[in-house]
């Protein structure tokens, strides 16, 4: 009998031999080495160590090639084996913060208490020497051993950097560790980065880790426990077993348990592989040969390593079947037989039919001594064809699921309402000029669109605020719906494309703290729920006549809003259309206007652009769905589907005024006298073009709003600041300059860049001594103007309309004293619909926050439209529509909150607290007039309330001043007000402020007696 002690430790030994495995370690003797473990007598090395890691298997496989390098990466990744390498940590992002934060941080203090913060395990994994130790070998790993060049340690460092890592939902940070880093979406579509690290001394096969990390003193607890209940006690005796018990494994058992091993990792390997392929094909946009590509590169030897193993391995010779009864003097004698041989037609008077009989007569021939490539003329070459890497003893490394297979797999989540297709609505014609034979032919083809229904729609939002746990428990309620439309690029052609977007309502939905407070992590909720989805896209140019005929398939459903839907606890939610936002053009056309011309107004308002240049008439009345529809048809031809008010011969005219009780003029001026009368408008709104008679209970609150910060906004700062060095002395000009030249890309300017420009060239021109004062007022009030356009609708207050008016106010009569005269661009466009369109802001504002009126969401789908159908599709218009909205939403499951404060809101939040706005006293009353109608709600509860009088100026309280007063005037919300009651509410506060006859300090002291 003898002492079972084997030496199996829970660590590889880097000398082992390259199959040796764990239970062959030289035995050693229990007196050489032993503890107490309550007072019991237990060598280090037991027989329950042994009898625990039976089925444990370690194995070293020193890299060769790059192959073998691949194949253990993914073993790395799956956590199949352990690499030992310089750097033990697991997890791709707590390495990628361990190089981050060595920028970051100085001392190595701050490092560790940072990194900790993000990983909490991280402080019990290891401690303040070791995270040093592990962070330099990591760094010196990263400058001086990786394997992929800079550019793929710089796109490493991105795709698991810091913000990312804190953009990630709680629950997918859970299956990040330390050590045991489960697999995620993040982790599994950048495998390949394991084999960037250098690895030494091979790597280390881990059968069964569970058992590995079991603490001794349990495993001796357990085997004690055993052992009682047999009768037997650790502490009275040690364990006897006879030698013929302990054999050595044979070969072929060992082969066996790795093969064993190996197998397990590649059902592992594939399960995860497979469950990730189809997200991977639609988030990361390949197309199906793409997706068949990059997956041969991560599953398949290298192209180069094919064509070394083809060039060093000579061809292995076919057998020819006896049957065929082949004779080589047969064959030599035959006509076909004549160079340049055919081998499939030498094969066919041979009688073989074979689908590859030229190339059994061929090997016959050369396996009969005959120069077969003289007698065909040309070289043989050898195809190279890429072999499936192994993970090790003959077992195949795990491949991905086709393309083809994938597209089934989308199919079946279409149909299982993960996605949609949509279904068929109207598109257009592609006319096409192609040159045959010397002949110019024309050539159609009809492409149609898709269109999700409203219903669909409005259930695929529901479901996405839920998912994200965006709303409040047990309320039901009503959602605002918004509609934006626009026209993307595709494959070089225009299509159509509309989306719905739910605004923000803090009664129905959460608010940041409270999400913040629910889930620990901080989320921006309104850009979450504000989110678009799109419902069309069809090929369609940008013509009134093809948007027209899109009208009846988006109007054909809209009355499905009002039907209701429920929440997962069964709560009714009921959905209002109640408005339309979109860039100047779509703006026109949804209304009914014509584009450009004397009325430019984007909400449509009856003001001429001529008088554009006063501030004092610039705010016509807005008016709604309901007041578009009544004067388009208050006529003889309005009521007509697909006239156009504007087109009407001569007699049509004078008709249409008798129908509107118009006195008719002579000849010449009926044209003028109907467009004045029109105000710009030449037909119904676009949703009423084809029942111009009927207004659906669905749209009666519906209205365009006349503000769309992102094209407005831009447009106006572009003119500004075009125009702004022009008036400049020579030291703030180039000073102005050189910020522009850094802001602004000229070639694509977006609008962001405009709005960053004017906030670096506030602060800057605050320190320049020769910027004029006027300047100064100007590029303040445009930086609070760019700041109150997006901020969310928690900051949304009086105080704020009140100063975004006054902001408006001020910069207009800034440029209006600065610019004289214009330079660089034309008064007419400084003075134009931009302009025009931000001092209806204010009348909005009252409504809804302004951020949830801007289309920046619209245009970022545009350009992923775009790029989506360049990247995967086929070029095909017919396959473009569905393929685009599939991975559209497949996208957006994918996007991450933006939790962090852009740049421009970042420079915006430095911007000094403004403590007052001081309006000088104007002398064109004009101008002062509509600034105190604009104001009359704040100006109705008199002095000491929201303004006080100093000397000859009227100061609005600032920054100090509370958000609302008691006094009035109160916010309104969409859901229950319109921009006409707004508008009505300013009328009635100026009627008031007549009647009681309260004074108002607008205008000019009298110069006799000094009071105003």
């Amino acid at each position: 009998m003898t002492h079972i002690l084997s030496a199996c430790s829970t660590r590889a030994r880097p000398n082992r031999g390259k199959y040796e495995s764990a239970p062959n370690e030289p035995y050693m003797h229990a007196s050489t080495s032993s503890t107490s473990i309550h007072n019991r007598v237990v060598p280090k090395c037991t027989a329950w160590h042994f009898l625990l890691s039976r089925g444990l298997l370690f194995q070293t496989a020193p890299r060769r090639n790059t192959s073998t390098s691949q194949a253990c990466s993914h073993l790395y990744h799956h956590k199949l084996v352990e690499p030992r390498m310089a750097v033990s940590l697991q997890c791709h992002f707590v390495r990628a913060a361990l190089v981050e934060l060595n920028g970051r941080h100085g001392t190595t203090a701050e490092r560790f208490e940072a990194a900790c913060r993000l990983f909490p395990g991280l402080s019990e994994r290891m401690s303040r020497s070791k995270f040093n130790n592990t962070a330099r070998r990591l760094l010196a790993t990263m400058r001086q051993t990786w394997r992929g060049g800079w550019p793929s340690r710089k796109k490493y460092l991105q795709r698991f950097s810091v913000d990312h890592w804190q953009k990630l939902p709680r629950k997918e940070k859970d299956r990040h560790g330390v050590d045991l880093c489960e697999p995620c979406p993040a982790c599994l579509q950048a495998t390949h980065w394991n084999g960037m690290f250098p690895r030494h001394g091979g790597v280390v096969a881990v059968a069964a880790r569970k058992k590995r990390t079991q603490h001794p003193e349990q495993a001796v607890r357990n085997l004690d426990l055993a052992l009682q209940t047999a009768g037997t006690s650790v502490a009275a005796q040690i364990v006897r077993i006879s030698p013929a018990v302990i054999t050595k494994p044979s070969a072929s058992a060992k082969k066996a348990a790795t093969r064993k091993i190996y197998r397990a990792a590649q059902k592992t390997m594939s399960n995860s592989m497979h469950a990730t392929d189809m997200d991977t094909m639609l988030q990361e946009r390949l197309s199906q040969v793409g997706f068949d590509r990059v997956n041969r590169r991560e599953t398949h030897e290298t192209v180069a390593d094919c064509r070394d193993r083809t060039a060093n391995t000579a061809p292995r010779p076919r057998a020819i079947d006896p049957a065929l009864g082949l004779d080589k003097d047969d064959i030599m004698s035959r006509p076909e037989a004549t160079p340049p041989v055919i081998w499939s037609k030498l094969a066919k008077a041979c009688g073989i039919t074979k689908r590859n009989g030229g190339q059994v007569v061929k090997e016959f021939l050369r396996q009969a001594g005959e120069a077969v490539e003289d007698m065909q003329g040309r070289q043989d070459v050898r195809r190279c064809r890429r072999q499936v890497l192994r993970l090790g003893y003959g077992v195949p490394y795990p491949t991905h699921r086709t393309s083809s297979q994938v597209r089934d797999d989308i199919d079946k989540a279409v149909e299982a309402g993960r996605f949609s297709y949509g279904e068929e609505c109207e598109g257009s014609v592609i006319v096409k000029m192609r040159l045959e034979n010397g002949i110019l032919e024309e050539q159609r083809l009809e492409v149609k669109g898709r269109k999700i229904p409203m219903t669909e729609l409005r259930q695929r939002l529901l479901r996405r605020h839920e998912a994200l746990d965006l709303m409040r428990s047990n309320v039901a309620g009503e959602r605002l719906l918004l509609i934006s439309h626009d026209h993307a690029e595709v494959f070089g052609r225009s299509y159509y494309m509309e989306a719905v977007s739910v605004v923000y309502d803090p009664t129905l939905f959460l608010t940041d703290g409270e999400f913040r407070e629910r889930h620990k992590r901080p989320v921006n909720v309104q850009s979450l729920v504000e989110a678009p989805e799109v419902r069309m896209l069809s090929h369609s140019r940008a013509t009134e006549a093809e948007q027209l005929r899109l009208v009846p398939d988006r109007a054909e459903d809209l009355h499905c809003v009002a039907v209701p839907i429920h929440r997962a606890n069964g709560d009714p939610i009921v959905d209002r259309l109640v408005g339309f936002k979109g860039d100047l053009q779509a703006r026109w056309f949804e209304g009914g206007f014509q584009k450009g011309g004397t009325f430019k107004c984007g909400g449509l308002c009856p003001v001429r652009s001529s008088v554009f240049a006063n501030y004092g008439s610039n705010h016509g009345s807005l008016p709604s769905l309901a007041d578009l529809q009544r004067h388009a048809t208050a006529g003889r031809y309005g009521s007509t589907p697909g006239v156009n008010l504007h087109q009407l011969t001569s007699e049509e005219r004078r008709a249409e005024l008798r129908a509107r009780g118009i006195a008719v003029p002579c000849a010449k001026d009926v044209k003028d006298v109907l467009a004045n009368v029109l105000h710009g408008q030449q037909r119904v709104p676009a949703l009423l073009a084809f029942e111009p008679t009927v207004l659906p209970e669905a749209l009666r609150r519906y209205a365009v709003l006349p503000t769309e910060p992102l094209h407005d906004l831009k447009g106006h700062l572009a003119h500004v600041l075009d125009e702004l060095p022009s008036h400049l002395p020579p030291a703030a000009k180039k000073k102005t300059q050189d910020i522009l030249d850094a802001s602004i890309n000229r070639q694509h300017a977006r609008g962001c860049d405009w709005r960053r420009a004017v906030l670096l060239l506030n602060a800057a021109m605050r320190e320049e001594d020769t910027c004029p004062g006027k300047a100064r007022i100007l590029l303040r009030c445009l930086a609070d103007i760019t700041d109150i356009m997006y901020a969310g609708d928690s900051r949304r207050s009086p105080k704020m309309v009140l100063h975004l008016t006054l902001a408006l106010y001020r910069q207009f009569t800034a440029a209006k004293q600065l610019f004289q005269p214009f330079k660089s661009v034309a008064a007419s466009a400084y003075y134009g619909a931009y302009q025009h369109n931000l001092l209806h802001a204010p009348t909005q504002l009252m409504l809804v926050s302004l951020r949830s009126c801007n289309t920046e969401a619209l245009e970022r789908l545009q350009g992923r439209s775009r790029e989506i159908g360049n990247a995967t599709g086929s070029r095909r218009h017919s396959d473009a529509a569905k393929n685009i909205m599939v991975r559209l939403q497949a996208e957006a499951e994918a996007e991450r909150a933006d939790t962090a404060d852009t740049s421009i809101a970042k420079l915006a939040s430095q911007l000094p607290l403004q403590r007052q706005s001081i309006v000088s006293l104007s002398e064109n009353e004009d101008d002062t007039t509509a600034l105190q109608k604009v104001l009359a709600p704040f100006l109705l509860p008199g002095p000491d309330v929201w303004w006080h009088l100093e000397g000859n100026h009227v100061v609005f309280h600032g920054a100090d001043d509370d958000d609302e007063h008691d006094e009035g005037p109160h916010l309104m919300h969409l859901r229950s007000s319109t921009l006409q009651d707004v508008q009505a509410a300013e009328r009635q506060a100026w009627a008031d402020i007549v009647r009681r006859r309260i004074v108002v300090p607008f205008r000019p002291p009298d110069s006799a007696t000094g009071e105003f």
